[in-house]
């Protein structure tokens, strides 16, 4: 029941209820189909001039309202997305268009904002969320997810600024913050002026961080545990414990990365290079750190400049140490070092001549101080050292060199109010510190036992040493040392301390000169002179001659001289300088071949080999080459007995058959047998405890003599 009109229009079709729409030719003509309703599969038509296509209306052209919808239904209005005739804007829901071509589900008052989400649509929360939320721009899942008035923030990555747990509620008068990666600014509430971009960069990992400003964290887990403000942390790890700290720099990975047990609340730190200030924590601050590694030694200490990688100040709460130069380390608090082990000049410009003005010029054991210019000038007082016993150093290495012209007090040295200048008694009053230059040395010389004059107590001390220039790099040779032995010490027998100069030859051997440094009123050795020998001993590795001192020896007629040393099978030795015979202990009476009196005893315990006088020289002598030093010359003294009668004084002494033992020659000539002359009376019968003499009591064949120690003159040698 259908006709055309004479436009060519279709009336009274009717409606096709089931089955397809066959082709059969074409339909022709201008004029729509107005007439009924058209079902055929999901494609409907009906008379109200409406085209709908899919399931559900899935797209739908309304002639009426001029407007078109694409998709399903949506939760509310019936459409997912329209195009509305009256003002030709694309909306996801029915709420007002904001000014860009936004994507929306249930927001209020969403500005000038991009929001990319993750999440399927309709999860985000749905009542007054996101109120008043301009020109923000989000991306990732569940981003700006409990934001109700935050402005201009840019939140990018999974989590970013956001917190829907722990006591921190949402991020919502913060504002101009950017927030890159997942977990940035994850706790924020009132935040501003941040830039985080990392991995929970920037409090991500603090419940505590809801209220920083103005931090730049840039890294992963940078400044994860920022609380305060002013911070800048870039690099992964960087500054990864800062809690309460402000106004710190740290710019390198883990620059800065401090305690998680410990937080950091310092600030102005500044550490520039990779692991710089690496285990910094707690209060530490005012800090500036530069190099790879440096400073990575610092908890707690404040106040330090170190410049260099992998230098360090001298320990973990170091306070006020300027560190300067490649692997280099502090000496204590309120110090600076310039350069490390290595360096061996400093210049204050480049060539050297600039002028260092200071009140005091200190030094300490790894320290240095060298002047290249001509002068000092206008120096007021100097001080090298710290205290008395400061050792004074040229250079590290002792490279260094001191030249000087004059070095004098600023006035004379007073005691007792008398100046020193003006008394005869002047050298007595001057007190220490009143020199000229005053040393005190830090080791005395080597300590082997006993001392007593040439005793083992003959190294010098450490108070100077001097070498060449050509010998700079030797270390243990070709070096003269001065100073003082060890004699003065407690326990070592001596009283006073020599003055030694040494030269140590090479690593092992050296030679030394002292000057005794006994008082005037000691009977050792002064300007007194003794012809002596170094001899070898008869049958040495059996006879202990140290219980002979003061004993007569004669020469056996072999020879053992030093040069050839212990080796007594040698025959080949006798030389011009230096012919010394094998002795033994005088037997006979009037025996010509005496050599001389026992004076000091080598034994294996005897280190060094000493000739003395006011001058004593000393070397280190051959091992197992123990000699007597035998005097033959000059005064010393003798033991002597009764054997012969009794002594007046300036009689001579000759041998008897007690072995060692002198007594009076028979006349007053001047024989090859005659030891010495005595320079004093000996009355054998009328000894007394009052008798200047050591006494003791000999028993030869059967016999007992009456010995005495006594004075003389030698003239045998």
């Amino acid at each position: 029941n259908y006709s055309f009109d004479t436009n060519g229009n279709v009336t009274g079709l009717g409606t096709i209820s089931s089955g397809a729409i066959v082709s059969t030719g074409s339909i022709a003509g201008t004029s729509f189909i107005t007439t009924g309703t058209l079902t055929c599969g999901d494609i409907i038509l009906d008379g109200g001039g409406s085209l709908k296509v899919g399931g559900a209306s899935a797209f739908t052209i309304d002639e009426s309202g001029n407007v078109t919808k694409i998709g399903m239904d949506s939760p509310s209005s019936g459409e997912f997305l329209k195009w509305d005739g009256g003002n030709s804007k694309a909306v996801w829901d029915s709420s007002t268009l904001n000014d860009l071509t936004d994507v929306l589900v249930n927001t209020t008052n969403f500005y000038s904002s991009l929001l990319i989400q993750t999440n399927r649509l309709g999860l985000v929360p749905t009542t007054g969320i996101l109120d008043s939320a301009k020109n923000n721009i989000g991306i990732g899942h569940d981003v700006f997810k409990s934001l109700t008035s935050g402005t201009n923030n840019i939140v990018i990555g999974g989590g970013s600024s956001e917190a829907d747990t722990g006591p921190a509620n949402a991020l919502t008068t913060g504002y101009q913050n950017i927030a890159l990666g997942t977990g940035t600014g994850r706790y924020w509430q009132t935040a501003f002026h941040n830039v985080a971009i990392g991995w929970r960069a920037c409090g991500g990992e603090n419940v505590d961080s809801m209220a920083p400003d103005n931090n730049i964290c840039i890294g992963y887990k940078a400044g994860s545990s920022i609380k305060n403000t002013r911070n800048i942390c870039i690099g992964s790890h960087a500054g990864l414990n800062i809690a309460d700290g402000h106004l710190n720099t740290f710019l390198g990975h883990s620059a800065g990365m401090g305690d998680s047990s410990n937080f950091l609340s310092g600030s102005n730190n500044t550490f520039i290079g990779a692991a710089s200030g690496k285990i910094i924590e707690s209060t530490a601050e005012d800090n500036t750190l530069l190099g790879t590694y440096s400073g990575n030694k610092i908890t707690t200490g404040i106040q330090n400049v170190i410049l260099g990688s992998l230098s360090n100040p001298s320990g973990f709460e170091a306070t006020n140490q300027i560190v300067i130069g490649y692997y280099t380390e502090g000496l204590g608090d309120n110090t600076a070092v310039i350069g490390n082990q290595n360096i061996e000049d400093v210049y204050m410009n480049s060539n050297g001549n600039a002028t260092v003005h200071c009140s005091v010029v200190s030094s300490n054991s790894t320290t240095a101080l060298k002047l290249t210019t001509n002068q000092v000038t206008d120096a007021g007082s100097i001080t090298i050292g710290n205290g008395p016993d400061a050792p004074i150093y040229i250079s590290p290495n002792g490279n260094g060199a001191v030249k000087v012209t004059t070095i004098k007090t600023t006035g004379p040295p007073t005691k007792g109010g008398i100046p020193w200048t003006e008394n005869v008694q002047a050298i007595q009053k001057i007190d220490w510190g009143q020199c000229a230059l005053n040393i005190t040395q830090t080791y005395d010389g080597k300590y082997d036992g006993a001392g007593n004059i040439g005793g083992k107590n003959d190294h010098a001390g450490n108070a100077i040493a001097i070498r060449s220039k050509g010998d700079k790099n030797d270390i243990d040779k070709h070096i003269w040392l001065i100073g003082l032995d060890g004699d003065h010490q407690e326990g070592t027998g001596g009283e006073h301390p020599e003055l030694v100069f040494q030269y140590r030859e090479t690593e092992t051997d050296s030679i030394r000169y002292g000057l005794h440094a006994n008082p005037i009123t000691n009977t050792k050795m002064k300007l007194d002179f003794t012809g002596q020998h170094k001899c070898y001993g008869k049958d040495n590795n059996i006879i202990d001659y140290t219980q002979y001192i003061g004993y007569i020896t004669v020469s056996t007629g072999i020879y053992n001289s030093q040069s050839t040393g212990p080796d007594i099978t040698n025959i080949k030795n006798i030389f011009i300088n230096e012919s010394l015979p094998i002795v033994e202990l005088s037997n006979k009476n009037n025996q010509k071949s005496v050599f001389g009196v026992i004076s000091l005893v080598e034994t294996d315990e005897t280190r060094t080999r000493t000739y003395q006088n006011i001058m004593r020289i000393s070397y280190d002598k051959p091992e197992g080459d123990n000699r007597l030093t035998i005097n033959s010359l000059g005064e010393g003294a003798v033991w002597v007995s009764n054997y012969s009668g009794n002594f007046e004084n300036g009689d001579y002494i000759t041998s008897c058959v007690i072995p060692g033992i002198g007594c009076k020659q028979a006349d007053d000539i001047l024989h090859n047998y005659t030891v010495g002359k005595i320079t004093c009376g000996v009355d054998f019968d009328n000894l007394s405890t009052t008798d200047p003499f050591e006494y003791k009591e000999i028993v030869h064949d059967g016999v007992p003599y009456k010995c005495v120690f006594v004075g003389c003159t030698y003239h045998c040698g």
